[in-house]
């Protein structure tokens, strides 16, 4: 279906140390990589703030892994070749392993009063790793960690300690970019296989309107999915903030922190489109939309948190434990669902919009 690409280096290195490590890797490698993707989305909870709002405590912090991985597995439109096909797993899964700790790392690096050049090293080779494995890869990594250096200057404590790891990572996100760009395969591969390429006019215009298109297709197809994702990142939100004891955010904060995250989550996503509506003049293949799929799950986490912050200055506490234990009802209804829904092939089921859900399954509708 597509040829290999060997100018992606990190797929290059991971393939073959793969096959050094025989044929049994094949087995044991997808569960080796999500094992290691909850370590970093579990560590990645306990250290960061929600929102600088929400922490976490261990068991929290656990739930919220395993429902950002379960979330965006059982989404992703072609879950069989990103995660157990290796040259579709590398390219499209392994950066969202790498990716999760490469933010654990710069978080760690802008701690404290000095530099630590062993992190610093560590970010950068973590962020050239990242974007080598494929360029929809290194498109989200550009422009994510640009828009994080963007709010990173607008830091008023140890602003030179916080912009450092961040700007250190985009320098070696932009090396794996001109290493993939440059490397002699790369021109032979497009024009052996692809042709001309489209020019950047088209490639900006058709990605904003693959993203529009991603998110559109979200609503209408995977409907009840979504909104299980959203519904339990809000019980979990207003669960959180009800044992903290949070101040709710105000409405107009709470608006205004949706409108930050849905403006970044798009165009994160419409970066993911960017490199096959260059070179192929298309919308990806399925196998690649598991990285904005990743991406529309962290966008239900945070505004899911951020909706259940502001309940939480509403509700009532006699209220709250029902809520709590309809978040456990959630993941277990949407784990049944995929898990009940597969076909033979083991594509992840199709689900309709929900009105006709309730038409197919409710008789006097």
């Amino acid at each position: 279906e597509t040829t290999y690409s060997s100018e992606r280096f990190s797929l290059t290195f991971g393939m073959a140390v793969s096959e050094l490590a025989g044929p049994g890797s094949v087995r044991v490698l997808p569960g080796m990589l999500l094992t290691a993707w909850l370590v970093g989305l579990y560590l990645l909870n306990r250290r960061i703030s929600w929102l600088n709002r929400l922490e976490l405590n261990r068991l929290e912090a656990l739930i919220m892994a395993e429902a950002i991985a379960l979330f965006t597995l059982c989404m992703a439109p072609n879950w069989v070749q990103s995660f157990f096909w290796r040259p579709g797993m590398f390219p499209y899964f392994a950066p969202l392993v790498t990716g999760t700790f490469l933010i654990l790392l710069i978080f760690h690096a802008s701690q404290g009063t000095k530099w630590r050049p062993g992190l610093i090293s560590g970010v950068f080779l973590i962020s050239l790793l990242t974007g080598g494995f494929s360029e929809t890869a290194v498109a989200v990594e550009v422009i994510f960690l640009s828009i994080i250096l963007g709010f990173s200057c607008f830091q008023k404590d140890n602003k030179a300690l916080r912009i450092l790891p961040v700007a250190i990572a985009l320098a070696g996100t932009i090396s794996a970019l001109l290493l993939l760009l440059y490397s002699p395969s790369n021109a032979a591969r497009l024009n052996t296989s692809y042709g001309t390429t489209a020019n950047i006019q088209s490639v900006l215009i058709n990605s904003l309107k693959g993203g529009l298109y991603f998110y559109l297709a979200t609503a209408y197809r995977p409907t009840l999915l979504y909104a299980s994702a959203l519904l339990f990142f809000s019980l979990m939100g207003l669960a959180i903030s009800s044992r903290n004891e949070s101040p709710a955010i105000s409405l107009k904060h709470f608006f205004l922190g949706m409108v930050i995250l849905c403006g970044t989550a798009y165009l994160l996503t419409a970066a993911s489109l960017a490199p096959s509506f260059y070179v192929e003049s298309n919308y990806p293949g399925d196998r690649a939309l598991i990285i904005p799929r990743f991406v529309s799950i962290c966008l239900a986490a945070a505004v899911g948190s951020l909706a259940g912050n502001y309940v939480s200055g509403l509700v009532k506490n006699r209220l709250l434990s029902i809520l709590v234990v309809l978040a456990g009802v959630v993941i277990v209804f949407v784990d049944g669902m995929w898990l009940t829904g597969m076909d033979q092939f083991f594509y992840p089921p199709a689900h309709p919009e929900i009105r006709s859900v309730l038409k197919l399954h409710i008789w006097f509708w």
